[in-house]
């Protein structure tokens, strides 16, 4: 009678062929599904799309495809990653990014504000997952953003205690939001895909999915925690009459506004100042010069702290320092906030959205112009030089009237 039982738990959602716990999700199957993963360059998002893919085309049978996008500097810049299958087996041909995802995976919760577009395309069927210790009530989400519901995975805990990567934790909590996928094909990608990983390394991720599955956090959308305020920058309207000249750049960008903070993964350098001795190996080897000196006027230059606003967590600085005084130790939270000693301090603070109010209002002032040729070469013209091409246009127009 074995047979009826599992028949019944099945019918009833309890189980699956795979031995998936999905039952107490009662989540209908759809026939095509999107998913969108953000995140930072380091954390695995394009390794986890690429897994999601092999499971949905390799092991289910299904049409899909997988892509990533992200610039040159792969870690601590933005990563996108898109995965498509169509279990009614229509051909996956599109090749563009995911707008509107049934699913939307937010790798690091510092993106929602810092990026607009990073909640863009969600809507009342997308189920939202933010790898985030908190709640699902307690994510706040843009003004206007809606969602079916909102999940958490403590996936950068869960990650140090097993020692495997943040996206074998986070394809644990995916299984559970995704029923078109079994998580037992999930894991088979995983084996194929990290293979050629150690015996210990392979068992870690293992562990890492299968707590990321049993500890997922789902709550329904509660339209109130889309109530988040974010400055985006927007593109002047330019026309015929204002638009720039080529070639030129009016706004460059500047490595200073940047917040790599949530490229670390669990782990930061600690600085023992007693036992430092100012040799400055951390600053030689820091990719992202997160070493904030003082001194100067024949005063020997000391190191004052760090600005954790711009580490990643490479720690090269820990291996370069000759005295031990920089140590890896695990993050806790608000601790790196605590610490951090600012190396620009009347910059806008991260996430204060001040600093895209400053570019909008240069750009707003930048568009009003009737002539923003002029703004354009100011940087690279004398005044005489620019006061010789406006008296130069004055007597063409004299002569023309």
């Amino acid at each position: 009678m074995s047979w009826l039982k599992s028949l019944g738990n099945a019918l009833k959602g309890n189980s699956s062929a795979s031995g998936d716990p999905r039952g107490k999700d009662a989540r209908p199957l759809r026939d095509r599904v999107a998913i969108r993963l953000e995140a930072i360059g380091g954390q695995g998002a394009h390794s986890a799309g690429k897994i999601l893919g092999e499971a949905a085309v390799l092991g289910m049978g299904y049409s899909g495809n997988h892509f990533s996008s992200f610039g040159s500097e792969k870690r601590g810049s933005p990563v996108r990653s898109y995965v498509r299958f169509s279990r009614d087996h229509h051909p996956a041909r599109s090749a563009s990014p995911v707008v509107h995802p049934e699913l939307l995976v937010i790798f690091h919760p510092s993106l929602i504000e810092r990026f607009a577009e990073t909640t863009a395309g969600a809507q009342s069927t997308t189920s939202i997952l933010v790898a985030s210790h908190e709640r699902p009530e307690q994510i706040l989400l843009p003004q206007g953003v809606q969602a079916r519901e909102v999940a958490t995975i403590d996936a950068l805990r869960i990650a140090n205690r097993a020692k495997c990567g943040v996206n074998s934790v986070i394809l644990g909590a995916i299984s559970r939001l995704v029923p078109e996928l079994e998580s037992a094909r999930i894991e088979e990608a995983m084996e194929r895909f990290f293979g050629r990983l150690t015996d210990a390394q392979r068992d870690a991720n293992r562990a890492g999915f299968k707590e990321g599955k049993e500890r997922l956090r789902v709550g329904a959308f509660i339209p109130k925690q889309a109530r988040l305020e974010i400055s985006g920058l927007g593109m002047p309207r330019l026309g015929w009459a204002n638009a720039p000249i080529g070639g030129v750049i009016p706004h460059p960008g500047n490595t200073a506004l940047r917040d790599l903070s949530a490229s670390r993964r669990g782990t930061f350098p600690l600085l023992n100042r007693d036992a430092c001795i100012h040799c400055g190996y951390c600053d030689m080897v820091c990719p992202d010069y997160c070493f904030v000196w003082e001194g100067g006027d024949g005063e020997a230059p000391h190191l004052s702290g760090i600005d954790y606003r711009y580490c990643k967590g490479c720690q090269k600085c820990v291996t370069a320092c000759p005295m031990n005084a920089l140590t890896a130790v695990t993050e806790e939270e608000g601790q790196a906030a605590e610490l951090r000693v600012a190396k620009f301090p009347d910059m806008p603070a991260p996430g204060s959205g001040k600093l895209a109010e400053l570019a909008e209002k240069e750009f707003q002032v930048f568009a009003s112009e009737n002539d923003p040729e002029k703004i354009m070469l100011a940087p690279v013209l004398s005044e005489a030089e620019l006061k010789r091409i406006q008296e130069a246009e004055e007597e063409e127009e004299t002569e023309s009237t």
